[in-house]
């Protein structure tokens, strides 16, 4: 049940002498008499001001009524306190809950990101590695090419200069069979007693064996050179 506020039932500031109180009183009193009011709630509302002023007019009930009036208000003025500080201390709970929530995503989040970062780190440390590794074979590559060329264009060079040369090798090679044979087949023929014209076949046979070796060195010459007749 709420408390009944006197004063305000009297319509009268808390602070009002007993003459204010007493010409507030008769003036209610003259309003909601149910002799001069006919509502229905004339009656309660007389009770109420029969009370009021039967507590405001005695100077101890009126006291009385003031103290516990005042204490009421201390009492509700605490509560509101109390409300307020358990507000203030539900809302700096709720904050500082927030704000361990918001640390915690925030560190998460520097966690995702250092590790995405470690991870862009360690692709592109790949990637730089097969590159570096794919440009290193690639020289190698080159390099062995390179020396396969070279050791080509040294076989390929040699085997030109000994086919370009093959004519005077056999050259030098029929003389040196040539007066080889003459110089051991004539002694030969002489000892045996061979005539003149045998002599001169034998001489005959050398030059026939010098003239082919020639014309073999000659096609061969032709084959690897092209014909260039030498001069």
């Amino acid at each position: 049940m709420p408390e009944k506020n006197y004063y305000k039932i009297l319509q009268i500031d808390p602070s009002a002498d007993p003459e204010v109180v007493q010409a507030a009183y008769r003036r209610l009193a003259q309003k909601y008499h149910p002799d001069a009011n006919t509502s229905s709630d004339a009656t309660r509302w007389m009770q109420e001001l029969n009370e009021a002023y039967e507590v405001i007019c005695d100077p101890v009930k009126r006291a009385a009524f003031d103290r516990q009036r005042a204490d009421r208000k201390r009492r509700r003025a605490e509560d509101q306190r109390q409300a307020e500080h358990e507000r203030q201390q539900k809302a700096q709970a709720t904050e500082q809950k927030r704000r361990q929530e918001e640390a915690q995503r925030s560190t998460e989040d520097q966690r995702w990101a250092e590790y995405a970062r470690q991870q862009k780190a360690q692709a592109a440390e790949q990637k730089r590695r097969q590159e570096e590794a794919q440009r290193s074979a690639e020289q190698r590559s080159r390099r062995m090419s390179q020396r396969a060329i070279v050791f080509g264009s040294i076989v390929v060079g040699l085997i030109g200069l000994l086919l370009g040369q093959l004519f005077n090798i056999a050259i030098i090679a029929g003389c040196v069979l040539g007066i080889y044979y003459s110089v051991q087949l004539l002694p030969r023929l002489s000892e045996a007693g061979g005539t003149s014209d045998q002599v001169s076949g034998g001489f005959l046979l050398l030059s026939l064996i010098i003239f082919l070796l020639l014309v073999i060195a000659r096609v061969v010459d032709v084959m690897f050179n092209g014909p260039i007749w030498p001069r």
